[in-house]
């Protein structure tokens, strides 16, 4: 016998989750919206977009590749959104369609859905709640087509099918059961419920009234089981597909209890790391003014005041070394966004006083990068280095060559340069004068970025520091971007 073990769960479709990958393809003539729009969606992380600006570049796309969800602009040269609809319907090409446009007119929103695009939104408006609204209709269209093929699949052979596959009337009595459902004690009893679980019989009774597919857990015989309702209103009955999720589950579970025990811990390493900081600078501040007040007192004792000295470098090396893990806890923790790296560098350059009297040439304009805050602390630690350790530094540069599949993001000074034999050692942690974290922290934030960092001056003309960036990430994400100067 069936028997119900979980609660009905709400309607969807089978086998795709919040996280599941959504192909898109978004068409407006409007550049600027597509790249807004782009960063909106693909932060939610389910989403993989495609841009194009025309109506005939989306058609020859369309031809090259399979896309989830198509969402359009209406007005556009040439061939509007509804042109573009009604050539895909004319092709049976049902892929799910959103017609997302600044046009408020009624008229064109009730054409597009006569021609079957699935919904219609206003793009103007509050960013959070458009694309709020926007990433929900997304979602729902795409589960639902996802339903749908899944259905089709499942239904071709029912006898063959590895997994249960029942026929359940509006009443709840069983029409069939294959193989499958009868190994797991699903028999056929034509005039008898007693096999239908109730919380199956509702789910049954529920689609066949609204018509949609509904998805519900129920356990028969040792095994956990999803299983679809797809409802059949015209003869009164619902097909009943079921797929095994015991391992599913538990494999589930186990990765939930691994999560949540390395978030424990994370908070725990984040909370001690700061008590930890904060308390000891409070401490190194009454140390450091005591070492004045000692200074005050001995001032005819140089050798006395030689120690103080030397003990105020080291607090001086203890404070960067807080600085430092407080930066390093900050490394992959946030969401890349695309960072302009001109106001990074200006930035980061405004943090000292006068750079020694040192020039810097910013030819970074138009340059955006996937990147989060920590880009800022990337050319501060750079310039850092250069002032400490280039001895004789009057310019520093920072420019970019974009090359055939990545770019190339430069720093240069006109130092004293690195040493051959320390080109390699000078990224290792704790190498070097002062703490010997600051170029270890940077490398460690470009891997977190997907970059490499090589250092490839000439000793005696100056440190040179490249960073090689792909153009698009393992998403498919466009890492790199360049605005064209006017």
């Amino acid at each position: 016998m069936i028997e119900s073990t979980a609660e009905q769960l709400p309607k969807t479709a089978l086998g795709l989750t919040k996280d599941a990958l959504i192909r898109v393809l978004h068409v407006d003539d409007d550049d600027d919206f597509l790249i807004i729009s782009k960063r909106f969606l693909e932060r939610q992380g389910s989403f993989q977009l495609e841009t194009v600006s025309s109506v005939k570049e989306a058609m020859q796309k369309i031809k090259q590749k399979k896309y989830d969800v198509i969402i359009s602009d209406y007005q556009m040269p040439e061939m509007n959104g509804l042109d573009l609809l009604k050539e895909l319907r004319a092709g049976e090409n049902d892929v799910p369609f959103i017609l997302f446009t600044g046009e408020c007119k009624e008229e064109i929103a009730m054409e597009a859905l006569n021609f079957g695009a699935d919904r219609y939104f206003n793009k103007n408006g509050t960013p959070e709640i458009v694309y709020g609204e926007l990433v929900h209709s997304l979602r729902k269209a795409v589960k639902a087509k996802r339903a749908e093929e899944e259905i089709s699949s499942l239904a071709k052979f029912p006898s063959e099918n590895p997994n249960p596959v029942l026929r359940i009337t509006k009443d709840g009595s069983i029409l069939y059961a294959n193989k499958a459902a009868q190994k797991y004690k699903c028999k056929i009893e034509r005039k008898s419920k007693s096999f239908v679980p109730k919380i199956l019989r509702q789910a049954v009774a529920s689609s066949l009234s609204s018509g949609l597919t509904e998805e519900v857990e129920v356990k028969c015989s040792d095994q956990l089981f999803s299983f679809m309702v797809a409802p059949i209103p015209e003869e009164e009955y619902a097909n009943i597909y079921g797929r095994s999720i015991s391992e599913n589950k538990a494999a589930w579970n186990s990765l939930e209890e691994t999560v949540n025990a390395l978030v424990l811990i994370n908070e725990k390493f984040g909370v001690v790391g700061r008590l930890t900081r904060h308390d000891g600078r409070n401490k190194l501040s009454v140390i450091i003014n005591n070492i004045y007040l000692a200074k005050q007192r001995l001032t005819d004792n140089p050798v006395a005041l030689g120690y103080l000295r030397e003990s105020e470098s080291a607090i001086e090396q203890v404070e960067k070394i807080f600085d430092f893990a407080r930066t390093y806890e900050m490394v992959g923790a946030e969401e890349l966004s695309y960072a302009t790296v001109e106001n990074c560098v200006n930035e980061a350059a405004t943090l000292f006083s006068d750079l020694n009297g040192a020039k810097l040439v910013n030819k970074c304009h138009g340059l955006t990068v996937l990147a989060d805050s920590l880009l800022r602390q990337l050319f501060y630690n750079l310039i850092d280095d250069s002032l400490k350790h280039g001895k004789k530094v009057s310019q520093i540069k920072v420019h970019y060559k974009m090359e055939k599949d990545h770019l190339k993001l430069l720093y240069e000074d006109n130092g004293v340069g690195v040493a051959e034999a320390e080109k390699e050692l000078i990224f290792k942690e704790g190498y070097g004068k002062g703490t010997g974290y600051g170029l270890y922290l940077i490398k460690k934030i470009c891997e977190a970025y997907g970059w490499i960092i090589q250092e490839m001056g000439k000793t005696g003309r100056g440190a040179k520091f490249v960073m090689t960036i792909p153009k698009v990430n393992e998403k498919g994400q466009p890492i790199v971007q360049i605005q064209q100067q006017r």
